[in-house]
């Protein structure tokens, strides 16, 4: 343990190095520890050690374990605290699916479900996929930062896979592609490429060339910022052709007086011909290795002599099986918002507005000044997004030295108790070792006349070794927590807002040192301070209530629905003479019934057929008839020229930034947020209104199609008194039919809303990628471009040009209506969608009664039907069975 470090950060040299602690700690029996009070001080002697060790025949220094203890294991972890994580509603899903699957065997059982047209068939495949239930993906959780602040490394701990998600060799992330983990309940490996359209390739490899040539045409006309931001691009569109173009590029290239349309051309027929080629169809590999290779071939260069994939690719999706997606959960790395590349950089601002929950990833050690966590929480500001969290990597790097001048006061007294504590143990080990030494070398009769031998001191040694380690532990515990509580509280008074913000702080060096050591007991602290196992929970914890939701729908419908289909299945088989004179009277009354609910639910006049009409016509009143183009002209203009009235430099530094950006002259400013505020304070207030006027849309349009099922059973269970004996389970199967389809349209519900919010985003912030972003962004290009004298007389010209224009806000007004119809068209085509689905399967359902073909298939195998009727019996009793446990459970939540 000599001259070992504590920290890699820069600073006096620490005094130990905790990073070989685990291996030592693997012979240590202690609980889970915590930061020790400022009053503790170590028990039985001077560092701890037990006064009655335990005898030991063991002569070596660092005695072997006795036995091979089990490792930590991700699903033994403790899951969130939630009903529907809660055992026993897990144990009710497990039954349930044991259920399903003994049902399906049995409905295997005969020839029957061979047959073609065969109903029984149909019925078997609905119990397989019944018993194979699995919640779908509900969230998706977004890691964004700049390059090399570790969430490459944080991805590989929460996915549990060692080096699944690469870094390069000096430890910088090798992505700048959005890559998503999904699951799949296979152990193989899944990728999957979506290349850049080549429309949006021609835009990329144009602006890169522009960017270039007007710095090495126009780098004498600059001053020093605009030199530096110009360079940084031009080396961009270097490096980045270089990769693209390999073979073929040279810088000398970009350099010709060729006219600009002459060279671009070239460029842009290179990328035509250099687009990767067969990336179409998901790549499968076996081997987690294979993997992690595959995608650093797709990320970056490794192949100097080939193009490079990855200017090309907008996203990757990786499918494995991980047990934090299998909770359903979608993780996605996404470039930083400060990335040069807009292309990439517009991708995330785009990707975080459909995040359900989205983490700023940095340093823990610069989690206060970093950069690029301001630029998440800026974004979220202006899209009203309150699920934002941060998660501060490199939690373990912390010095105690450093730490003990910089607290102060009562922590660093703490800290020098713990140090003294572990480097007494230091010297009573090493007091202890000599003495060891020498009765080693003396005789057996010198050690006995000394009163000690190797024997007896063997366990002494023993004690203070653990008590050692125990010590390095609790000092490097309290360095970790102290710094992170310090730093959580600050990022809380700095982005917590109305609402508190979720920090976690993690170590994947600590995490991975210790996760694959043994016994358990000894590596789950070590695991639990790394910080990765909180994260991990947190975000399973994320998908509870949609999952519990699913999960009840699947317990409470979608199996009831089936056993009501079985059970008219069995009885159709089992009528007598009686009930097949009247089957035609019944077929009847069923066909009026269905003719009448499908008239209810998809007619011309029907609230599900007329939604979108509805929504367009609010969305006029509300809205669009609120429209006050000269107002809004006025109020842009004059924004402007406040702008034209700063100094020439900070005017340009805000044109190179498109608008947002924080100047000591000027503070922090958004111009397109500023340049649309009268715009958006018109209709803000109207657009509250409209939100709920929509909501009462929708509410009444689930209200007709529920009032219209119900009406249904309600009509059958009158005109149905000669087949009493199917009234039960139809009515069963209708309801449940019903509570499905409810369920089903609320999702979809859900996912207008969600979108909804987003068009709200688009319209009204000033967001790059929103509507008045994309409407300014070639205006500020332009401006960029401008250089040499008169320079800043033309920026200015360029921008209050824009901001002038006529047509600037009508254009916004008719992107708002144009996506609007887009929203409310698809929203009323899944709802008819989904209406129609259901309606064919109460379609099928009677068919059980109407269908003579039912009866004689059922007729069919009378052993094989008996069969089926027992098991039917059987599993109805165990469904009621978990349904009450699922009650109770519910009731005493």
């Amino acid at each position: 343990m000599h001259n070992l470090r504590l920290s890699n950060s820069i600073g006096p040299a620490p005094i130990f190095d905790l990073s070989s602690l685990g291996n030592a700690l693997g012979q240590v029996t202690f609980p889970a520890p915590r930061i020790p009070p400022l009053r503790q001080q170590p028990k039985n002697g001077r560092c701890g050690a037990p006064t009655t060790p335990t005898p030991s025949r063991h002569r070596g220094r660092y005695p072997s374990p006795r036995v091979t203890p089990s490792k930590h294991s991700v699903a033994d972890e403790q899951a969130p605290e939630d009903r529907f994580h809660a055992p026993d509603f897990q144990k009710a899903l497990s039954d349930a699916r044991t259920a399903m699957g003994g049902l399906a065997r049995v409905l295997g059982s005969s020839t029957v479900h061979v047959e073609p047209g065969s109903v029984i068939q149909n019925l078997r495949r609905k119990a397989e996929d019944l018993a194979r239930f699995e919640c779908p993906p509900t969230r998706t959780v977004g890691l964004v930062g700049d390059s090399g602040v570790g969430k490459s490394s944080l991805l590989n701990s929460l996915l549990d896979t060692r080096n699944l998600a690469r870094t390069s060799n000096n430890g910088t992330a090798c992505t700048c592609v959005v890559t998503e983990y999904r699951y799949h309940g296979v152990e193989d490996f899944a990728i999957e490429v979506d290349l850049f359209k080549d429309s949006d390739l021609a835009t990329q490899v144009t602006d890169m060339f522009d960017d270039y040539h007007h710095f090495f045409l126009r780098s004498s006309e600059l001053d020093d910022d605009e030199k530096k931001h110009w360079k940084d691009r031009a080396d961009l569109a270097c490096d980045t052709f270089q990769a693209m173009f390999r073979g073929r590029f040279s810088i000398s290239f970009l350099q010709n007086r060729h006219p600009r349309e002459q060279t671009l051309a070239t460029l842009l027929a290179w990328t035509r011909d250099m687009r990767p080629r067969g990336l179409d169809q998901p790549l499968v590999v076996r081997t987690l290795d294979e993997c992690s290779k595959s995608l650093m071939s797709l990320t970056s260069e490794v192949d100097s002599a080939r193009p490079a994939a990855w200017p090309y690719i907008r996203k990757i999706t990786v499918s494995l099986n991980a047990h934090i997606l299998s909770k359903g959960l979608v993780l996605v790395d996404l470039p930083g918002l400060r990335d040069l590349n807009s292309a990439r950089r517009n991708i995330t601002e785009r990707y975080l507005l459909q995040c359900d929950e989205i983490f700023a990833v940095c340093f823990t050690g610069r989690a206060i000044t970093d950069a690029g966590v301001a630029s998440v929480f800026e974004l979220a500001k202006q899209a009203k997004l309150f699920n934002v969290g941060i998660i501060c990597t490199r939690s373990d790097d912390v010095n105690p030295d450093e730490a003990r001048r910089d607290w102060k006061g009562l922590r660093a007294k703490e800290i020098q108790r713990l140090v003294n504590a572990v480097n007494r143990a230091k010297e009573d080990l090493q007091d202890l070792q000599e003495q060891l030494d020498d009765l080693r070398g003396g005789s057996e009769s010198d050690s006995s006349q000394d009163g000690g031998s190797v024997d007896t001191l063997i366990p002494l040694y023993r004690g203070l070794e653990k008590a050692r380690f125990v010590n390095i532990f609790w000092l490097q515990q309290y360095l970790i927590q102290t710094r992170n509580a310090l730093v959580t509280t600050r990022l809380g008074e700095m982005y917590g807002g109305a609402s508190p913000v979720k920090v976690f702080c993690a170590s994947n060096t600590i995490y991975w040192k210790h996760r694959d050591g043994s016994p358990r007991e000894k590596t789950v602290p070590f695991l639990e301070l790394s910080g990765i196992i909180g994260i991990r929970r947190h975000c399973i914890g994320l998908v509870s209530e949609s999952q519990l939701r699913i999960a009840t729908s699947y317990l409470r419908h979608r199996i009831p629905d089936l056993l009501g289909n079985l059970q008219l299945w069995v009885q159709s088989g089992v009528t007598d003479s009686a009930d097949t004179e009247r089957r035609k009277a019944v077929c009847s009354t069923l066909d009026t019934l269905e003719q009448r609910l499908r008239q209810d639910l998809t007619g011309m006049t029907s609230r599900p057929s007329s939604l979108a009409r509805k929504l367009m016509t609010e969305l006029q009143a509300k809205i669009l008839n609120e429209r006050h183009y000269e107002g809004w002209t006025r109020g842009a203009t004059m924004a402007g020229r406040e702008w034209s009235s700063w100094h020439h430099s900070t005017y340009s530094a805000f044109c190179c930034q498109y608008g947002n950006h924080s100047s000591i002259a000027v503070g922090h400013h958004d111009w397109n947020t500023e340049a649309m505020k009268k715009m958006s304070d018109d209709i803000a207030p109207h657009y509250l209104s409209f939100h709920k006027t929509v909501g009462a849309h929708l509410n009444a349009t689930l209200a007709s199609i529920s009032q219209g099922l119900e009406k249904a059973c309600h009509d059958m269970e009158l005109r149905l008194g000669a087949y009493p004996h199917a009234i039960a389970p139809l009515e069963q199967t209708l309801m449940s039919r019903q509570r499905i389809l409810e369920g089903t349209i609320e999702d979809i519900y859900s996912k207008f809303y969600s979108s909804l919010e987003t068009l709200r985003t688009d319209a009204l912030s000033g967001l790059r990628t929103s509507y008045f972003g994309q409407a300014m962004e070639g205006s500020y290009r332009e401006a960029n471009y401008q250089s040499g004298s008169g320079s800043w007389a033309r920026k200015k010209s360029i921008i209050n040009g824009k901001l002038g224009e006529q047509g600037l806000f009508e254009g916004l007004m008719r992107r708002l209506r144009s996506a609007f119809k887009e929203l409310v068209d698809a929203l009323q085509t899944d709802i008819q969608s989904e209406i129609t689905e259901s309606l064919n399967v109460v379609g099928r359902t009677l068919d059980m009664i109407r269908s003579e073909n039912v009866a004689v298939e059922s007729e069919k195998d009378p052993g094989f039907r008996n069969r089926v009727g027992a098991e039917l019996r059987a599993v109805v009793g165990t469904m009621a069975r978990i349904r009450e446990e699922v009650d109770s459970t519910e009731r005493r939540s």
